[in-house]
């Protein structure tokens, strides 16, 4: 299948970020058999737009499958003349980043360039910022004349993302950050899925995390055809963009043998998707390889402790392939051993689900710690969501006061992977790492494995406020060796939960 990129970038992201040279944009493009993916020089981004996109045009004259993007900054004094260079140069596709450069999609200097390549017949392109924003886009851009793309649109920007799209014909959604199981094909549904287009973040990103969400989602063959490339193709040959034959074709993934999640939850999020029932998420899981998922309660996290663990309870006892953790509410240290001892007596609770973050109470919280003393004579996993400046020194702090307890760092990080995590779970043997994400950076896996060791990785996929095909991406990017890939997807967490190995499905 033809698949072309439309979130494509190269150079590097200042103050301590990653270098992603233009080397591993065309190598990534190479090992997933990309037709063609956008060049942007980030040089343009957060320095100057005509060095940049000199930078672009000169990569794109030597690499013929790099499809050449202009980048625009509107507070540039020039940004009207590097229009008509960029234009002068063929240039076609252009992009936008309100938010990094501190401007308004309503600025009258943004819609002046927007008309401008509108007359033009160019693409524009704008990375979407926070809720709202889409819809914000939709309206400055409706009356300019150009089809306007919004990079990045994010799980919780879906209902926002299908009432501007409704409303407005000339947007188009980009897919690489819907990452929520069952949100690109709500999309596709909702809005129209001849305007929804593939897009990555590569190399930035994982760009097998891209794709999976796209060849793993509830799609008609000729819907993810159109996704993939069909969209976009019809798109670029009527800017003039693109014109004759592409080239390589992807192929879809291939899955582990057997997946263990240990992070899933049971419940509803606060966004436009349906909740699912215990059944509906076992049945879900399977297209996926999922044998085993330990689930926590969302209305445990969010509202009530004891009446989400008591919807928990009910559904790991109605599905063989699920198993429990326990919350734990921070603000309610006395009554954590209780809860403890309540939800224990069930044999299905496997684990303990703590969350700094919601709670308001940081990982090195002395109520967080005093949890860790109710929780540690029972020995039963914790899966954490860390939070705060120290969460690091503060969770091996935590692990080695309670050696024998092991200790899951969810998102490998505050929220999203971080080599600080890694460095933790390198010194603590009971410290592991999962890496259910949706800011995920290419090769943050295998630079755990290689900090902490292959043993102390799992998989988690944070289901279904995200898709395991997605996270899987993460881990398939690392390139694992068949005993790597064992160990994460299944042995280390059945290590971890023994109960779940011997529970039929």
């Amino acid at each position: 299948m033809h698949v072309i990129d439309l979130h494509g970038s190269f150079g590097r992201t200042p103050h301590g970020g990653r270098p992603q040279p233009l080397s591993a944009l065309l190598a990534e493009a190479g090992r997933y058999g990309i037709a063609a993916v956008t060049a942007a020089s980030q040089r343009g981004v957060y320095y100057d737009h005509v060095a940049g996109n000199d930078e672009t045009i000169a990569a794109a004259r030597e690499h013929p499958g790099l499809l050449p993007v202009g980048i625009v900054n509107p507070k540039q004094v020039d940004g009207d003349d590097e229009v008509e260079r960029c234009l002068a140069r063929g240039l076609r596709l252009f992009r936008f980043y309100p938010e990094l450069q501190d401007w308004e999609v309503e600025s009258l200097a943004f819609r002046r360039i927007v008309r401008r390549l509108g007359d033009a017949g160019a693409v524009v392109s704008v990375v979407a910022g926070g809720w709202g924003s889409i819809g914000r886009l939709a309206v400055a851009t409706a009356d300019l004349g150009a089809p306007v793309v919004a990079l990045g649109v994010h799980y919780f920007q879906v209902g926002d993302c299908v009432e501007a799209m409704r409303q407005f014909p000339h947007l188009y959604a980009e897919t690489h950050r819907l990452g929520t199981h069952g949100a690109l094909a709500h999309l596709a549904k909702r809005a129209d899925v001849k305007r929804v287009v593939f897009g990555s973040g590569t190399p930035a990103k994982p760009l097998a995390s891209a794709l999976n969400n796209v060849w793993l989602a509830d799609l008609a063959d000729d819907e993810r055809t159109a996704i993939f490339g069909g969209n976009a193709l019809r798109l670029l040959r009527a800017s003039g963009a693109v014109g004759g034959e592409l080239g390589r074709k992807a192929s879809p993934p291939r899955l582990p043998e057997r997946v263990f999640d240990v992070h899933g939850h049971l419940g509803r999020f606060k966004m436009s998707l349906p909740e699912l029932s215990a059944a509906e998420t076992a049945a879900r899981l399977r297209r996926y390889h999922v044998e085993r998922m330990v689930v926590s309660s969302v209305l445990a996290l969010s509202y009530d402790v004891a009446e989400g663990n008591d919807e928990v309870a009910r559904a790991i006892t109605e599905q063989p392939s699920l198993l429990g953790y326990v919350v734990l509410d921070p603000h309610d240290v006395e009554g954590a051993a209780a809860e403890l001892a309540r939800c224990f007596r069930n044999d299905r609770f496997v684990g303990v689900k703590l969350h700094p973050r919601l709670s308001g109470r940081p990982t090195g919280s002395e109520d967080i710690r005093a949890l860790f003393d109710h929780i540690s004579p029972y020995g039963k996993p914790v899966l954490i969501h860390n939070d705060g400046p120290d969460y690091a020194r503060a969770i091996l702090e935590i692990a080695r006061a309670h050696p024998t307890l092991p200790i899951i760092i969810a998102h490998a990080g505050p929220s999203r992977p971080d080599v600080a995590a890694f460095e933790a779970a390198a010194q603590a043997d009971n410290l592991y790492l999962e890496f259910a994400t949706t800011f995920p950076w290419r090769g943050a896996v295998r630079t755990a494995i290689d900090i902490a060791g292959k043993e102390r990785v799992l998989f988690g996929s944070d289901f279904p406020l995200i898709d395991p095909g997605y996270v899987l991406g993460h881990y398939q990017e690392a390139d694992l060796s068949a005993e790597e890939e064992r160990a994460i997807m299944w042995e280390n967490a059945v290590r971890l939960f023994p109960r779940a190995a011997r529970s039929p499905i």
